[in-house]
């Protein structure tokens, strides 16, 4: 039963986001341009220090609207939060701007409706991923955005770690949100 639903969450999913999730877990080439724009479009100098900025990056290589891109980054955030310890939590958080308003712009995770909820709702009980990743889906379904921008956030979230030097922090992200990948 386990492995049904666990295979049934991962081809609605699949289905609902159209394969994004898939082209992600390949390593596509529109990824890596993906990062060479966000890498090229929203750094800066000051003092010989690259400073990126989190939120513009997002809402410039996504074409979405600050509001969502708070929203949405908010909820990795939460999702990370669950899963790390409260200091390596703090740890991350200092490494993120603003990171309380992040988290309070992230909305309430609501419950999926259908069928697709009802799936999701059921691999829940059964993975505490599936349950986080259904979570993150509604979440950025609330902001008006496709679970498939979900890759694409996390991917400029690590461009603004790796172009600020920061590896701990980029450590720290990847293991809290890891039940996303």
């Amino acid at each position: 039963m386990y492995k049904f639903v666990c295979f049934a969450f991962l081809l609605v999913n699949s289905l609902q986001v159209q394969a994004g999730w898939l082209d992600f877990l390949k390593g596509s080439e529109e990824k890596q341009s993906q990062q060479e724009a966000v890498s090229q479009a929203a750094e800066t100098e000051q003092g010989g220090t690259t400073v990126m900025q989190l939120i513009p990056a997002l809402t410039t290589q996504l074409g979405i609207s600050d509001s969502q891109a708070s929203g949405g980054m908010g909820a990795l955030l939460q999702t990370a939060k669950t899963t790390l310890s409260p200091s390596e939590f703090s740890t991350l958080g200092k490494a993120i701007p603003s990171v309380g308003g992040l988290l309070k712009a992230a909305p309430a995770a609501g419950e999926q409706q259908g069928m697709v909820g009802d799936l999701l709702k059921s691999a829940g009980k059964y993975s505490e991923s599936a349950k986080l990743a259904s979570q993150v889906a509604s979440q950025f379904s609330a902001l008006g955005l496709d679970a498939a921008m979900i890759p694409k956030f996390i991917d400029i979230t690590k461009s603004f770690f790796t172009s600020n030097g920061n590896e701990a922090a980029l450590g720290l992200f990847s293991k809290g949100i890891g039940a996303l990948l």
